[in-house]
């Protein structure tokens, strides 16, 4: 019983915790809704030698997690595509920022149609256990190249 009251209390206490990041995280947002793409792409590239400077700490965390794990696959796995995400959206994201034309119907003549992509504000990435490096940076990367505040929840398991 007092264990139960226990994680009941831990658990709100998380939940305070993360709504608080998410206020912080949707201010943030109101400030500066429109990162330049310079902006977006130096949050992505201060990701890169993190990965870099700590990828022997990463593997070892991850053996440990795991009970067992190749060093091998966790940097091909893990860290090395990380690392080619990062390089392809910041390779690419100013072309994606540009309002792309569409085509209008002749009822519409002599208007125009474009889209213009907009960051939505914080997005949420829960990551599963089995990869949890890559599959929590890889969604991070494409909102972070997307102009978006980004929010995290890794796998418990």
């Amino acid at each position: 019983m007092v264990a139960d009251v226990q994680a009941l209390h831990n658990q709100n206490e998380e939940i305070l915790r993360m709504e608080k990041v998410f206020a912080a995280q949707k201010a943030a947002f109101a400030r500066h809704p429109y990162p330049t793409a310079e902006e977006r792409i130096d949050h992505l590239q201060r990701i890169r030698p993190l990965l870099v400077k700590y990828q022997d700490e990463i593997c070892a965390a991850l053996n440990s997690d795991f009970g067992s794990r190749s060093r091998d696959e966790t940097r091909l796995a893990e860290i090395m595509t990380s690392l080619e995400g990062i390089k392809y959206y910041s390779k690419n994201l100013r072309k994606w920022m540009k309002p792309q034309k569409r085509k209008i119907g002749a009822a519409q003549w002599p208007g125009s149609a474009m889209v213009t992509y907009q960051p939505v504000g914080v997005v949420g990435v829960i990551s599963p256990w089995n990869y949890p490096l890559y599959l929590a940076l890889g969604p991070l990367v494409g909102a972070l190249a997307a102009g978006n505040r980004v929010m995290i929840k890794m796998s418990e398991s």
